[in-house]
């Protein structure tokens, strides 16, 4: 198994594809379609070229109140 580096240009491409990933989330609020929309797909796309995965951001696509929530057995019984 081999390691391969990514340029710091790469990295950067990277970076605004996530970027990008994280304002489109939710079936495209930003653009208020129901579908992925055309800016999500490049961003994707610039992930399929290097083999990466865009991060995940646990709670990111959560409505409503935006304060942490504890999550499983920590969370208040009321």
């Amino acid at each position: 198994m081999s390691t391969t580096y990514l340029s710091q240009v790469v990295m950067t491409q990277l970076n605004q594809a996530q970027a990008v990933i994280d304002q489109h989330l939710r079936a495209c609020d930003k653009c208020a379609i129901n579908k992925r929309c055309a800016e999500r797909a490049e961003a994707e796309q610039v992930f399929a070229r290097y083999r990466q995965l865009p991060h995940r951001t646990p709670g990111l696509t959560r409505q409503g109140p935006t304060e942490d929530v504890p999550f499983g057995f920590f969370r208040s019984r009321e």
